[in-house]
């Protein structure tokens, strides 16, 4: 962590809450999510839901699904564009894992240990740790911080964590910080992850973050650090 303290949970979520307004809640149906996730993977929000209604004109239960020929889910996720075969592998591997591991009830996963979770999660094609993390948050049942890039960033400027040399690293340094101290309530990490990434893509941007509209920058590491120069430059010319 940085030498200096960042902002505590509690205050983010203040603070974000009264800029960004209340959260939405949690998706019900977790196996429709995880299909939104499938056709969403590096493609634009029209042709995801091209997609994702075409899976749904073919059953949107596991056993109907299951029930389809390979080459009509194909054709299904083709309408999100390229990647058709890694989407059709990460279907599959869902649809497997559903009628293999849980009787055909993929609501029972999440009632198993974390451990066993993650680790049944990451045997589906496409769904690594930051996935399997943010499945287990949206139960309810599991109080885990799964931040998405907008969030870790956000994190990452306040003073949460350090930058790694890989995407994993980095995402377990912040968890290492910041969420134990949010508690062991699944909607309080819900509501502050959703609150950090609503605050990354509208004001503290990968580029030109707005600084000046932001809530948090009196506390901001990485904002104390961007006025320094600014200071030094006052000092020296006066």
């Amino acid at each position: 962590m940085n030498s200096s303290m960042p902002p505590k949970p509690k205050e983010i979520y203040n603070a974000l809450r009264l800029a960004h307004g209340e959260v939405a809640l949690p998706p019900g149906d977790l196996f429709s999510y995880c299909l939104r996730e499938i056709c969403s993977f590096h493609t634009i929000e029209p042709k995801a839901e091209a997609a994702f209604h075409a899976l749904s004109e073919i059953g949107n239960s596991p056993a109907a699904l299951a029930r389809a020929r390979p080459a009509r889910l194909k054709s299904a996720l083709a309408k999100a564009g390229p990647f058709v075969g890694d989407r059709l592998s990460s279907l599959q591997g869902l649809l497997r894992l559903v009628h293999r591991d849980l009787g055909g009830d993929f609501g029972s996963l999440f009632k198993r240990s974390r451990l066993e979770v993650k680790k049944l999660l990451k045997s589906v094609p496409g769904f690594g740790d930051h996935g399997s993390d943010r499945l287990m948050l949206l139960s309810g049942r599991h109080p885990i911080l799964a931040l998405d890039t907008h969030g870790l960033r956000v994190a990452l400027r306040l003073g949460y964590g350090e930058t790694k040399r890989s995407y994993g690293a980095t995402y377990a340094s912040v968890q290492r910080e910041l969420a134990p101290l949010v508690g062991e309530d699944p909607n309080s990490h819900f509501r502050l992850r959703e609150l950090l990434r609503v605050h990354g893509r509208e004001v503290c941007r990968m580029d030109g973050p707005l600084c000046e509209v932001c809530p948090l920058s009196s506390s901001c590491a990485y904002h104390a650090r961007a006025q320094q120069p600014m200071a030094e430059t006052i000092r020296f010319a006066t």
